[in-house]
């Protein structure tokens, strides 16, 4: 994996890389690029560089308790930047922007499980489990997994929230 360059893909097609060089992220468009990553950046053949991660992609970056389980999780194997946040969990966002697929694995979960569980822990083995391929920001622990039997869902995916205490 090379944490210090990534693929971004628009709607599933790959229109630009990103790239952490000399203390800066460096964001530049294919030369096919079709669509903008954001209507701050439009296409263009020169780079996009700044001295922190761009709010386009630093808006997709883990918060609270999901970003503290995949640091904890992964932070003897790397060191756990911004960079590396989006390599992890780039291929499992929600919306239009993603970045470079480097984990294939692909492990699915009935609905009916989770919510005929009597496992006292079940959302802190959701977490060990899932964290990793939930792309959803805010400060409530929650991830997201892939629906299955999806008859009466448009969805691709659903939220799971916890229910502990502290949230309501």
């Amino acid at each position: 994996m090379n944490k210090d360059k990534l693929k971004v893909y628009l709607n599933k097609t790959h229109n630009g890389n990103l790239a952490y060089e000399e203390e800066q992220y460096i964001f530049n468009y294919t030369s096919d690029a079709k669509d903008v990553v954001s209507l701050t950046m439009p296409i263009r053949s020169a780079s996009w560089n700044s001295k922190k991660l761009h709010p386009i992609f630093q808006m997709n970056l883990p918060e609270g308790a999901l970003k503290e389980a995949i640091v904890n999780h992964f932070s003897k194997i790397q060191t756990m930047d911004d960079m590396n946040l989006l390599a992890l969990i780039g291929p499992y966002m929600l919306g239009r922007v993603e970045f470079e697929d480097i984990n294939s694995s692909d492990s699915t979960l009935e609905l009916s499980s989770i919510l005929h569980s009597s496992k006292q822990n079940l959302f802190s083995e959701l977490m060990d489990k899932f964290a990793i391929r939930s792309g959803v920001s805010g400060v409530q622990p929650k991830l997201l997994l892939k629906a299955q039997d999806k008859k009466t869902m448009k969805f691709e995916h659903y939220i799971v929230k916890s229910w502990e205490p502290q949230y309501s």
